[in-house]
């Protein structure tokens, strides 16, 4: 499709219908700020009425913040509206901010959410990992490259330590959720831990999501028999520990160690979400076969998703609709939750997808994401050559996704993997 056709394409779907979402957010961006980042406060909500909130007014007095908008008055469209702004806060130096926002609703004031920021350092004087220990207590942290013993505290309490080979370790006690600040020797890092209840839903400025597309062992068509290899690689020379509860059963995975999340997690044909702290050195792979025809060929790498990889459209190249092919697409909410979206395939009208998930609204604590699965060569009967596919949301605060489509021949059942543009 030339460039020209999908802006056409685009310009359609633009008109079309929307769905009001059901929970936007307020998210600062970088998600895991240090005091070396530009901080952003991203606004995706929808409104009571047609008169937004606008002039936005920032306001701190020392670790408290406060975003004030006003409001223009009188005739006023009464539909809710789709409410987006990106509120600049700075560079803010390490520490624990309350972001207090309100809307001044000619002469009262209207608070929204109060939200809390925590700014960690950039370039701490000693490293230290993990960043995140359990509220249970027992989690060991470590310091690379301090070859002598040396004094950590946590919060001004003295905790057990010992050096090894040049690492020092220390072991922390029981501690309510929240930021610590780590003291080892005379140097002191601000928010250097973060203690977390395992239990808890993720909080996604520690943790990532990463999506695995398809695990699956078992039957297939035409007498095929599918194989699903996946593993995880944990580049670095420590364990990677301080994994939430949504994240079993996947152990504690030793330095320079790897393991198959196929054998823990067994069939999950509707793809799995792990959530492993952010700053891992972890790596990924996935490989699908037909082992009943691995003769004449290997199979195929399926792609491991991280959330930057996530689109909110999604535009599929070069198609092929064809008898000999079985073509499916399969649509995934990385968050969890479901979402009403547009399929269009040039030059057939649009038709409705809609992905389901185990939750109703964010944020979802489950390893499951949302799908959807859609057999086009069905949907599209009669269609052949090369087409252009795109997939488009219909809500005013859309989705995090990913798709992709497999081309399986019918005669070897050798399958290729089209990823989106």
């Amino acid at each position: 499709m030339t460039s020209t056709l999908l802006a056409v394409l685009f310009s359609l779907l633009s008109v079309l219908p929307h769905a009001p979402s059901e929970d936007g957010y307020y998210r600062f961006e970088p998600i895991a700020p240090t005091d070396r980042t530009f901080v952003v406060l991203q606004v995706r909500q929808s409104w009571r009425d047609g008169c937004l909130p606008i002039n936005d007014v920032v306001t701190r007095n020392g670790n408290a913040i406060t975003v004030r908008w006003g409001l223009r008055g009188g005739g006023c469209p009464l539909a809710v509206q789709a409410w987006s702004d990106d509120v600049p806060l700075g560079v803010l130096p390490a520490g624990v901010y309350t972001v207090t926002l309100q809307v001044d609703d000619r002469g009262t004031l209207q608070t929204l959410e109060t939200l809390r920021l925590v700014v960690t350092e950039g370039a701490p004087a000693v490293r230290l990992e993990p960043a995140i220990a359990s509220t249970a207590g027992g989690s060991v942290i470590r310091f690379p490259d301090i070859c002598t013993e040396s004094t950590v505290s946590v919060d001004g309490v003295q905790v057990p330590a010992q050096v090894e080979r040049c690492v020092l370790t220390a072991t922390l006690p029981a501690h309510a959720p929240g930021p610590v600040n780590v003291r080892v020797g005379s140097s002191e890092i601000v928010n250097g831990v973060q203690y977390v209840d395992p239990a808890a839903a993720p909080d996604p400025s520690l943790y990532e999501r990463v999506l695995v597309p398809v695990i699956y062992n078992g039957p297939g068509a035409f007498g095929s028999q599918w194989q699903t290899d996946t593993i995880m690689r944990n580049f670095s020379r420590f364990p990677m520990e301080s994994l939430p509860d949504v994240s079993r059963p996947l152990a504690t995975l030793g330095g320079e160690a790897a393991t198959s999340i196929s054998e823990r997690f067994g069939n999950r044909a509707t793809g799995l979400v792990l959530f492993v702290p952010r700053g891992s050195d972890l790596g990924f792979t996935s490989h699908i076969r037909d082992v009943s025809r691995d003769a004449t060929q290997w199979g195929t790498e399926m792609p491991i998703v991280r959330e930057r990889d996530t689109r909110e459209t999604l535009v599929f190249a070069n198609v092929p609709f064809d008898p000999r092919y079985r073509l499916q697409l399969r649509i995934y909410g990385i968050d969890g939750v479901g979402s009403p979206m547009l399929l269009f395939v040039a030059p057939n009208a649009y038709r409705q997808v809609v992905t389901r998930g185990p939750c109703t609204a964010m944020p979802c604590n489950s390893n499951e994401p949302a799908y959807a699965s859609v057999d086009l060569g069905q949907v599209y009967t009669g269609l052949t050559g090369r087409q252009t596919i795109a997939i488009q949301q219909q809500l005013d605060q859309p989705r995090r996704l990913w798709a992709f489509i497999t081309v399986t021949n019918n005669d070897t059942q050798h399958v290729t993997v089209i990823s989106p543009q």
